[in-house]
């Protein structure tokens, strides 16, 4: 930072500034020479939450017109200097290597719910881009929406910023800041969904398709075979192509899906690739994989595969659930247990699906945690949850993806954070020279080996053990929920074995296929330029991962995005100028061809020929009238919605700015059922238009665990109102837990 050269992000441009920079410059620049034998260094000269002002500008001025040595330059792209130090002194910087695991982590665990359906917004919005290049290139009459794709990312980037942390609990901007995040999670997955289904049915209407039919589209650029099911019935598509489509016909669809039947005992279920045993309480004694011949759960752990894990004592003490019920259904693709139990200490009601798939050697699980109240509390730091997965692995290796890269856990580090947990993006193993146990996981983020630790702050204690323990949920956060009843999570996992390493099974096309599933819809008959029965628009090497395929910021071409390791990557997609490609930077900026990929590669595709249509925002407002609430997008909220505060009888609602010139206020209307109509009996407030991006009101005096409506609409100066927006609603905090 810039402290320690008389830098501040509020420092004045005055003779106190500069004396004090003269006195530190003094004695930290022999420091740096010292240790940093470098002509430049770049220093971090800001802090949360600081306003754009010119002080600090004028006071690097100062110095500059005073002093030849050190210039201090401001700097908007680090590229510039980052540039310049790697071509002067590249060979004689140390490289530090690992994962610098963070603190931050564990607070997107304070909501697991948003957490899950952000990881849900960032898996499917690439899918909904790839489909939009192929309507766009295979239909002439769909738009690419450009810019509400643009906008979703942007929420999504918007979303992980620095906010994100729970240190700030009580307060209206807290509260605010909540209602936001979910604000941008929800906008980029509705954008996400919206997109992908038009896309889908604007392809398939392009699909020659001689009878009713179900149209299949896979993300992926690698064949798969899936289970697909219409109307209650299913059937197995084995040969469906990547990056592609395949049509079936509705009279395929045979087979129903079973009906469950209630077990009088702990069930054992088998395919030809496991055989799974229940406990009592609902999670997995035993995991026999008959291929590799081995248990794969420990008996020696003390917890089970799939238990789930709770403490409400900073792990002083756990809990697990007890008595289970048990529902079992059979199919010929498939065979699935229901667990029905509770969770006494945490309260929660607990519903794990498990299924074997009998075309995949894969176990799919599928968790609901529901009404997880004893989170609901202001004791917070003591109560933490987790599903337990105690691998039996002798002297195995512990790896979790990263989203691109691998960290080997305990190893793969740089010693400036814990050792305690990993980030593991859709996937994490244990393995030795002879076998390994997959996880893959969808919903949440961390994991923990070996045990689970009590002190997440620690480092070198991570143990050699091969149990895996999600770490889903802490109770940083959980007050800002009205009561215990809406904490409902889920976690979805996959697990799978295999010989050999990860790399010689392909673990990681395995998570591909589970954390991205097929895409379809039901088209009537009908002709079609696109091939009949099925069809692939990619050609790609087996081990390369489709990462997506978008617009060029430009307009010119498409942007693919790939990922894995090759000497020589080959591809071509097969559309009229799919085979015109280049090697582009990330920021899709021309240069040097080279054919190797190690990690993310990116290619520019018909520069020169491709050009898609590209969908025009309708603008907001017409007229002399105000626009609807939400119509601007500014960035930050747009719909309105209500939210509990900290106090009893407390609710602050939120909605999107106009941004009319003439906006003179807004109207405020409540009631206590959804369907009250606004008038003079409902009128609440008027409200003037503060210097925010948003309309804000805070409604105090209410009833205790209640549920109020509202509507709001802008007024110009004219006295003109916009129309009413749709109710929105707020539940008032229950009392104390």
């Amino acid at each position: 930072g810039g402290a320690p050269f008389g830098l501040h992000p509020r420092a004045k441009a005055d003779q106190n500034t500069l004396r004090t920079m003269e006195e530190r410059m003094a004695r930290q620049l022999p420091r740096l020479e010292d240790r940093y034998p470098y002509d430049l260094w770049l220093l971090a000269c800001y802090e949360d939450d600081q306003e754009p002002g010119p002080d600090l500008t004028d006071a690097i001025r100062n110095w500059n017109a005073r002093y030849r040595w050190p210039q201090i330059r401001t700097v908007g792209n680090p590229d510039e200097p980052f540039d310049r130090l790697r071509k002067t002194y590249a060979g004689q910087i140390p490289v530090l290597r690992g994962e610098i695991t963070g603190g931050w982590y564990q607070h997107p665990l304070s909501t697991p719910d948003l957490l899950a359906r952000k990881f849900a917004a960032d898996r499917l919005l690439p899918t909904a881009e790839k489909l939009a290049c192929l309507a766009a290139l295979t239909d002439p009459a769909f738009a690419y929406p450009k810019i509400r794709l643009e906008q979703a990312w942007q929420a999504l980037l918007l979303n992980d910023e620095h906010s994100y942390g729970t240190s700030g609990y009580q307060g209206r901007r807290v509260y605010e800041t909540w209602m936001q995040h979910r604000d941008w999670i929800e906008k980029a997955e509705e954008t996400a969904c919206q997109v992908s289904v038009k896309a889908l049915e604007s392809l398939a209407a392009q699909v020659d398709m001689p009878e009713e039919s179900v149209l299949v589209f896979n993300p992926t650029a690698q064949p798969r075979s899936e289970r697909v099911t219409h109307n209650g019935r299913s059937c197995l598509i084995d040969d469906l192509p990547p990056f592609g489509y395949k049509a079936v016909a509705l009279s395929a669809f045979t087979a129903p899906d079973p009906q469950p039947r209630m077990a009088t005992e702990p069930p054992v279920i088998e395919n030809r690739y496991y055989r799974l045993a229940f406990a009592p309480g609902g999670a997995l004694c035993s995991i026999y994989d008959k291929q590799l011949g081995r248990e794969l759960v420990s008996p020696a752990a003390g917890t089970l595969a799939n238990e789930f894990v709770y403490t409400q004592d900073n792990h002083k003490t756990f809990h697990t659930a007890a008595a289970a019920t048990f529902e079992l259904s059979e199919s010929p693709t498939l065979t699935r247990v229901v667990v029905h139990t509770r969770e006494a200490v945490s309260r929660a009601a607990i519903r794990q699906q498990v299924t074997l798939l009998h075309h995949e050697k894969r176990i799919d699980i599928d968790n609901q945690l529901l009404h997880v109240a004893d989170m609901f509390n202001r004791d917070r730091y003591n109560r933490y949850a987790y599903y337990a997965f105690p691998f039996a692995v002798e002297n195995s290796r512990r790896f979790c993806q990263l989203n691109g890269s691998l960290a080997e856990y305990g190893k793969s580090l740089t010693g400036h954070g814990t050792d305690v947990y990993l980030p593991a993006h859709e996937w994490c193993c244990v393995e030795n020279d002879a076998f390994g146990i997959a996880l893959c996981q969808l919903d949440s983020q961390l994991v923990e080996f070996d045990h689970i630790h009590a002190d997440k702050t620690d480092y070198g204690n991570p143990g050699k053990g091969s149990a895996i323990f999600a770490y889903l949920a802490n109770d940083w956060l959980q007050m800002h929920v009205p009561d215990g009843d809406q904490l409902n999570f889920r976690f979805r996992y996959a697990i799978t074995s295999y010989s050999g390493t990860h790399e010689t099974a392909r673990i990681a096309s395995v998570a591909e296929r589970f954390a991205h599933p097929v895409l379809q819809t039901v088209c009537p008959p009908h002709p079609g330029p696109l091939t009949r029965g099925s069809g692939s628009f990619l050609a790609l090497d087996p081990d390369i991962r489709l990462v997506n395929l978008k617009l060029a910021e430009d307009g010119a071409g498409l942007i693919a995005r790939f990922h894995g390791r090759t000497p020589r990557l080959t591809f071509s997609l097969q559309v009229a100028g799919g085979q015109e490609i280049e090697r582009a930077t990330t920021d899709e900026r021309n240069r040097d061809e080279d054919t190797a990929v190690q990690g993310f590669a990116t290619y520019r595709i018909g520069q020169g020929s491709i050009r898609l249509r590209v969908e025009e925002p309708e603008p907001p407002v017409g007229g002399d009238t105000p626009a609807a609430i939400g119509a601007y997008d500014t960035g930050l909220i747009t719909r309105p919605r209500a939210a509990c505060g900290e106090h009893q009888g407390h609710l602050y609602l939120l909605w999107g700015r106009n941004i009319e010139p003439d906006l003179s206020h807004y109207e405020l209307y409540r009631g206590e059922q959804a369907d009250f109509v606004a008038g003079d009996d409902t009128f609440l407030a008027r409200i003037e238009p503060e210097p925010f991006v948003v309309g804000r009101y805070e409604d105090t005096g209410l009833k205790t665990h209640t549920w109020y409506y509202y509507r709001v609409r802008a007024v110009n100066r004219q006295g003109a109102r916009g129309p009413l927006s749709a109710v929105f609603s707020g539940l008032t905090r229950a009392g104390e837990p």
